[in-house]
């Protein structure tokens, strides 16, 4: 076996090279500081005016002190705004119904809590204030399920927490109080128990206690539990293990670390793991995905140190040693926000000793979706081959790509026709690469061009096309086994995309696992099979201008030394109807040419396109599912011999062959201008009940990819009960579809909550007949905002049936 490595240059990156040098870290700018006023304490972040920016609220000495957002994630000058005495905590919510986010203060000096509406352009008024006691804490939630923000208050020297009811409109009445452990300093509310309602965990700093306590339903907490964990300065609910209910994150704070108590999903807390955090006086924990892999994270505000701490979860609710943050003096409270509208979490810490709010742009795009797509060779003959054999690099990502790191490596075996040319042949091959591609120049960076302009967003884009060819002579009858793969051995062989702002980030890496050969007669776009990918990209090639077959001979599968729409029909002939395969009849230069191959595989599997099928008793409808347009589409499926197939897509044409009672089936555009549109499409419509065995689709550029098979179903009579059935995806990311059945005709109403109880979104509010629907949810408020990862549940009503159940949001 021999070994080497090719490594693809960084591109005409502004600022990107040092994030990419930390490959193990997540790259944030360094701390920017704003101003606010001495002894700022808790945080918030918000959209409080009408931009649907996310903006920063702290408060500070007697006021609430606003940032507002340019909309880049810099802020504008600070804005104070009265409270009162001794402001410590500082939370935000509707409570008046009015479209626009309200705040409430806890004003410690004074003795009571503050009100503040807002006039929905950030312009805040203190409206009420409630004599509560000494309290340092508060926090929002719909506890009695009215669809309106409750108010619940620890209350420090009573050692108990209080509960105020909202009428609704914005006024709050005392309601209840329940006793916790001694001096009560933090308040997290999430459904503990995932019975629909908000319940309460309260740390308690002097007793190093968390008091459970679970919702009844009406805003009453009966059941209760106190964990020991240390002296605690701060508790925060979330699912870190990912198994769908809340877990505990709290701060230790004379410990040096934070600790996690995990939920045994019916709202008990047993089982605790804790983490050093590295520095001193941990005041403040935040859990959010700030790295883009979907799983939650923690930062940590280190009052004893001037550092912010992340902690990475590793998967399991685990988590790796921490990243540390610097550039502040005294870090208090930390909170996180996608606050630049990038699709990633930024960090904003308030700073006593340097009285100003902290903020760390992310620059990981942790909302970009990214694939490396890199081939896996066999060659079935290299012999005399220096025209070599072409191995094409593909890149995809949702937003442009303006430059790339690949390091690659590839190991040779070989299968020789007499063993003492076995050490001759561990130099056998020698690499030479450039790209062939219409996007634009490209510049030589180690023995590989890589795109120096940019790669716009959509599907999978061709990079480079890597040649090899051998340097000494092989025999007819050798093959060689080319393993294309990639490491990542920070930092100088980091992976990473970067896009045109020299943000980067790190793609999925796909590896095909289909064979290539010096090349296949007939198969134009070079993955190694003949099937209708190759159709789409002959008809590219000949109408479009597009990617030229490698060698051309590829291409001409019809042998007439042309390659014309003439191919394209060859090929369809072959596939869908028998025809004679693909021939080596014009073989010009030395390449040579393997007929013969009947191999039909896909190259790479699509998770995210399906076909499904509906039997109504008189036919079978066929139904594609895909995020991206479909140039050339090709199943296999079973039914009656001869049983008549109908076209439903328009602009392309049909062809297929039964035989035995299998149809191999075909749609594509011979003019290459139809195709089968991205989202959900019925394409085919098949006499008699069929089964579909095997799918393939082809993209613009011809790859062609496998298509997955759903489920089989039966158009049924209407059904029998109401039913709300379980949301899919879950968990999803960006949305999700949400079924039920109607019996019979009724009022319906479906609506989407947060965990703290606050409806997010009425997703259908209108009469409806009996039958199946459905609904789809976008993750978006009804201000039309993308709302956080976490948990949500969803209600039905439907004259007197109601039911709730929960789904996952995950980014």
């Amino acid at each position: 076996m021999n070994m080497r490595v090719l490594m693809a240059g960084v591109m005409l990156m502004l600022g990107a090279t040092s994030a990419w040098a930390q490959a193990d870290s997540i790259p944030f700018t360094n701390a920017v500081s704003y101003a606010v006023g001495n002894y700022p304490h808790g945080m918030y972040i918000g959209n409080f005016t009408e931009d649907a920016y996310p903006d920063i609220v702290t408060a500070c000495g007697d006021s609430v002190i606003l940032l507002k957002n340019y909309g880049d994630g810099t802020f504008m000058p600070a804005l104070y705004f009265y409270c009162g005495p001794g402001s410590h905590k500082v939370t935000a919510a509707d409570i008046d119904s009015d479209g626009d986010l309200d705040l409430a203060v806890a004003c410690a000096a004074g003795n009571y809590v503050a009100i503040l509406t807002n006039d929905g352009s950030g312009n805040f008024t203190k409206s009420a204030q409630y004599n509560t006691g000494n309290s340092i804490w508060i926090s929002f939630a719909d506890f009695n399920d009215d669809n309106v923000v409750d108010l619940a208050v620890a209350l420090y020297y009573a050692d108990s927490v209080s509960f105020y009811r909202n009428d609704g409109s914005g006024i709050f009445a005392f309601d209840s109080q329940y006793a916790t452990g001694s001096r009560p300093v933090c308040i997290a509310t999430g459904d503990f128990d995932t019975d629909g309602f908000s319940d309460l965990a309260v740390a308690n700093d002097l007793s190093g206690t968390i008091t459970v306590l679970l919702n009844d339903s009406i805003g009453h907490f009966g059941e209760s539990q106190e964990v020991q964990v240390g002296r605690t300065n701060t508790v925060c609910a979330q699912d870190v293990d990912k198994d769908g209910d809340c877990d505990l994150v709290f701060t230790n704070t004379y410990g040096n670390r934070i600790g996690i108590l995990f939920n045994d999903g019916a709202g008990m807390f047993i089982d605790t793991t804790y983490y050093d955090t590295g520095f001193n006086d941990p005041q403040d924990v935040f859990a959010a995905d700030f790295n883009g892999d979907n799983l939650i994270d923690l930062a940590v505000a280190n009052f004893g140190a001037n550092y912010i701490s992340i902690l990475r979860n590793q998967g399991d609710g685990t988590y790796r040693a921490p990243i540390s943050y610097s550039g502040l003096a005294r870090p208090r409270s930390v909170f996180a926000a996608d606050l630049d509208n990038d699709g990633d979490n930024e960090l904003a810490a308030t700073d006593i000793g340097a009285a100003s709010v902290v903020v760390f742009i992310n620059q990981s795009q942790a909302g970009y979706e990214s694939k490396l797509i890199i081939p896996r060779v066999t060659t079935c003959n290299p012999a005399n081959a220096p025209a070599g054999i072409a191995v094409r690099v593909y890149a995809q990502s949702t937003d442009s790509i303006c430059g790339i790191t690949v390091p690659l490596t590839w190991t040779e075996t070989w299968n020789l026709d007499s063993v003492s040319r076995v050490e001759a042949a561990t130099e056998m091959w020698e690499t030479w690469a450039a790209v062939i591609d219409n996007i634009g120049d490209s510049v030589k960076f180690g023995g590989v061009r890589i795109l120096a302009q940019a790669i716009p967003p959509g599907d999978s884009q061709l990079i480079a096309t890597l040649y090899f060819h051998p340097t000494i002579p092989v025999g007819i009858t050798d093959s060689l086994l080319l393993v294309i793969d990639t490491f990542t051995t920070a930092p100088q062989s980091a992976l990473a995309f970067a896009d045109c702002e020299s943000h980067t980030y790190v793609p999925e890496v796909l590896f095909d696992t289909s064979v290539f050969y010096g090349y296949m007669a007939g198969d134009a776009n070079g993955d190694g099979v003949v099937n209708i990918g190759d159709c789409v990209y002959i008809i590219n090639y000949v109408f479009r201008a597009g990617l030229a077959p490698v060698p051309l001979n590829a291409g001409d599968p019809n042998g007439d030394c042309n390659i014309n729409i003439g191919d394209a029909v060859y090929l369809v002939n072959w596939i869908f109807r028998g025809g004679p395969p693909p021939i080596c009849g014009c073989v010009t230069g030395p390449a040579t040419c393997c007929q013969g191959n009947d191999a039909r595989d896909v190259v790479y599997k699509s998770a995210s396109v399906s076909v499904s099928t509906i039997y109504d008793g008189n036919t079978t409808e066929l139904i594609i599912q895909s995020p991206v347009d479909i140039y050339g589409l090709q199943i296999e499926v079973r039914g009656d011999n001869g049983a008549a197939v109908a076209n439903n897509i328009g602009q392309t044409q049909l062809y297929h062959q039964w035989n035995n009672g299998t149809a191999t089936i075909g749609i594509m555009d011979i003019n290459g201008v139809g195709r089968i549109p991205a989202g959900e499409t019925s394409v085919l419509t098949i006499a008699g009940e069929a089964t579909v065995t095997s799918a393939l689709g082809a993209d613009i550029n011809g790859r062609t990819f496998e298509i997955a098979i759903g489920e089989a179903a039966k158009a049924e009579a209407l059904p029998s009960r109401f039913a709300l059935h379980q949301n899919r995806p879950n968990p999803f990311n960006p949305a999700t579809e949400i079924s039920f059945t109607l019996p019979k005709a009724a009022k319906v109403t479906l609506e989407v909550y947060n965990i703290t109880g606050q409806r997010i979104s009425t997703l259908v509010n209108g009469h409806l007949e009996a039958g199946y629907h459905s609904a789809i949810w976008d993750g978006k408020d009804e201000a039309g905002q993308t709302v956080s990862s976490g948990i949500y549940f969803y209600r039905i009503t439907a004259g007197e049936f109601s039911e709730t159940r929960k789904m996952v949001l995950l980014k």
